[in-house]
């Protein structure tokens, strides 16, 4: 009986040691680019002459994605579509990353098809 005792507790030890995993399914579906019709669009990049900041501060997160975060809250703060020359001050502490961006917001206005007149078009022949 003590030998079952304790053959339990070192198999319980065992189990309880075991790694976990986890497993993720995707499905992909190839794309044919030879049947993918792409349309230039130009537009009017309208830049605000104000420099701007906005922060991010995370625990476990890698930098790139704290940058991304602080990016993400400029332009949501200022409704605006990209960021021109982003200053970043990254700080990281123990686990703790803060990560303040500073820089010009733009926005994309006019979109509208491209005239010819005003376009370079160099055609490009490729396999069909």
């Amino acid at each position: 009986m003590k030998n079952l005792a304790v053959a339990i507790i070192i198999v319980s030890f065992l189990a309880s040691c075991a790694g976990s995993y986890k497993t993720v399914t995707v499905r992909t579906q190839r794309i044919n680019t030879s049947q993918v019709l792409q349309i230039p669009i130009e537009c009017d990049l309208v830049v605000n002459n104000t420099k701007v900041s906005g922060t991010f501060s995370g625990v476990k997160v890698s930098v790139e994605h704290a940058k991304n975060m602080a990016i993400n809250d400029v332009l949501f703060k200022h409704n605006g579509d990209i960021l021109i020359e982003p200053t970043y001050t990254v700080v990281t502490e123990g686990k703790n990353v803060t990560v303040d961006v500073q820089g010009f917001v733009g926005t994309y206005k006019n979109f509208q098809k491209p005239v010819v007149d005003t376009t370079l078009y160099v055609p490009v022949k490729g396999k069909r």
